[in-house]
């Protein structure tokens, strides 16, 4: 493999580790917003059953 070659696979590589840093980030944040709505439904649903 040539040197030229090699550094546009490590290129590559590179890029698609950040591609999917950003996915799982991504993921990560709307887990959290998912978790944080669903807390905040559980405490209006309380108050309604007191």
């Amino acid at each position: 493999m040539s040197g030229r070659l090699k550094f546009s696979v490590g290129i590559r590589i590179a890029l698609e580790q950040i591609t999917a840093r950003a996915k799982i980030e991504a993921l990560a944040r709307s887990i959290e917003t998912l978790n944080q709505g669903l807390k905040d439904l559980l405490e209006e649903t309380s108050k309604y059953k007191k």
